[in-house]
């Protein structure tokens, strides 16, 4: 039986994913970028905005334009203060150059408003786009729920609600360059910035491009010649890095990027799939990477990290590869505790009865899509590694007794019970009570709370 968290998944669902429209309509923000006022480009002839995504309605050959988005179009600090701020990153200053931003941003929405230079820009980000989705701008209920199913930063997202890069609310990361002031405009315009900006820039229409890795991963910047780097080179030209064809939808990546200095792909290996979640609140499509931290790691920076994608793109079967060393029995034996405590009823049926509660159906669905991904790499991870690699050149001490480590005969003892594994004891009995299972005997809800098909919508 699978797991019936996916039938709750459809349940909160409000549609299905993206898909290019038969006949695209043009975009006020695309139609301002384009204008003789702001004098950008982009490629009209064969992409389109569409249902919260980019499209190729036409051929693309790699190399290809797909739009310029210049300096004038641009939301960023004043250079007063740039100068002023250098060091805007530093823990005195919070997030000076990013606060600054949210600030003009605030500032021409509701002071300027038609009189502003964005004004077609500043109505999408604010009206349109729910920027209340993502974690910062969470319930109180739904960030305890990340923290429960993660046994508090047990798993990652680590202190789930703050971002990992930009602090948390405004108020809180921004006191040097609000002056101690806020305001709920202001928290608005700051979660915008923190979801959509290039560091402490605003780049209309490519921040409409959604993420994806792999072979998914399609447009970048153009490196003109060298390796582009924001703060240096003002425009923003996205080209196709191979060739697109008409009917797919254009990705860029949030951390795996060639030539952007703010994403290259050395941050995909400290910025992952658990990340992008903490940060922008949801569970991207495959491939994804994670990164476990088991306390017996080789690199106690990089951690235990693993990365599955499908073995043909949009097939269904998964594979896995082990960025780091492969598992130690010690590593092997905290992923099978954490999935234990993961699969366990008890937690199974917190998040059911935590996510009904919820008055935000994006968050409940966010926090099951998620608690899936958890499951599904642990499972994978754990399905691997046999007989798992001698623990030589762990980090710590191993804090077991002999009589505790997890050997080949342990391994051998596996069982999969639905969607748990778990080890027997050694009077043959699973690790869990008889009276955490139900009348039927497995620790699933119940067969009328399935969805039909057992598959939830994607996010």
């Amino acid at each position: 039986m699978e797991l019936l968290l996916l039938g709750l998944i459809i349940a909160v669902a409000t549609g299905g994913g993206a898909s290019a429209a038969d006949q695209p309509q043009s975009h006020p923000v695309i139609e301002w970028l384009i204008s003789a006022e702001i004098g950008g480009s982009f490629n009209v002839d064969k992409v389109a905005f569409d249902n919260g995504a980019m499209f190729a309605i036409g051929d693309i050959s790699k190399g290809e334009l797909i739009m310029d988005v210049p300096r004038k179009a641009q939301l960023r600090p004043s250079k007063e203060e740039y100068e002023e701020h250098e060091d805007y990153n530093s823990e005195e200053d919070g997030y000076g150059l990013m606060c600054f931003t949210a600030k003009r941003l605030a500032y021409e929405y509701e002071v300027l408003k038609e009189k502003s230079g964005h004004w077609p820009y500043l109505q999408y980000v604010f009206e349109s786009f729910d920027h209340a989705a993502i974690p910062i701008g969470w319930s109180p209920e739904g960030k305890e729920l990340v923290h429960v199913m993660v046994d508090y930063d047990v798993l990652e997202p680590f202190d789930f609600g703050d971002t990992c890069f930009a602090g948390t609310t405004y108020a809180e990361s921004c006191k040097h360059a609000a002056d101690g002031e806020g305001s709920v405009l202001l928290e608005a315009a700051w979660r915008i910035v923190v979801s959509r900006g290039w560091n402490h820039v605003l780049v209309p229409s490519y921040d409409m491009i959604n993420h994806r890795n792999g072979s998914w991963r399609n447009v970048d910047r153009d490196p003109m010649g060298g390796r582009a780097n924001l703060e240096v080179d003002g425009e923003f030209r996205i080209i196709a890095i191979k060739d697109i064809p008409a009917g797919a939808q254009l990705y860029n990546s949030y951390n795996q990027c060639d030539y952007d200095a703010t994403c290259n792909r050395n941050t995909g290996m400290v910025y992952m799939t658990q990340d992008i979640f903490q940060d922008y609140g949801f569970v991207e499509q495959y491939p994804r990477r994670f990164a476990f931290f088991t306390g017996y790691d080789h690199d106690e920076e990089l951690g235990l990290v693993i990365n599955i994608d499908e073995k043909t793109p949009g097939g269904g079967d998964l594979e896995v590869k082990w960025m780091t060393k492969r598992p130690s029995k010690l590593q092997l034996k905290w992923m099978v505790e954490q999935l234990a405590l993961l699969t366990d009823k008890e937690m199974i049926d917190y998040l059911e009865k935590g996510v009904k509660l919820l008055t935000s159906e994006k968050e409940g669905r966010a926090v099951l899509e998620y608690y899936e991904a958890l499951k599904e790499v642990l499972s994978l991870a754990i399905e691997t590694v046999h007989p798992p690699q001698d623990d030589k050149g762990a980090s710590n001490d191993d804090p077991l007794s002999d009589d505790d480590d997890f050997d080949d005969d342990d391994f051998d003892d596996f069982h999969e019970d639905e969607d748990r594994i778990f080890i027997e004891d050694e009077d043959g009995d699973d690790d869990f009570d008889d009276e955490d299972e139900d009348e039927d005997g497995d620790d699933d809800f119940d067969d009328e709370d399935e969805d039909e098909d057992g598959a939830g919508d994607e996010l």
